[in-house]
């Protein structure tokens, strides 16, 4: 937590994946979606496509194909 706090991406995509696991952390969805959404703001692309693969399912998040859209063309930016 603390290394994210000092903006560590790797920190970052850490807690969203224990998040979303449930690894050594309680499991919730919602946080980790939080945490992967801030680590693709911060450009980190396998995560830009999470999002975009979690938008277009709809299991984690409200289904947003538009949003799945946005993100996917983002990730190819990268």
């Amino acid at each position: 937590e603390l290394a994210h706090q000092q903006g560590s991406l790797l920190a970052t995509q850490t807690l969203a994946y224990m998040y979303q696991s449930g690894k050594d952390l309680p499991r919730d969805n919602r946080k980790s979606i939080q945490y992967y959404l801030q680590a693709a703001k911060a450009g980190a692309t396998s995560d830009l496509r999470y999002l975009a693969a979690q938008y277009r399912q709809g299991y984690v998040i409200d289904k947003d194909l538009a949003a799945a859209r946005a993100w996917l063309t983002l990730s190819n930016r990268y």
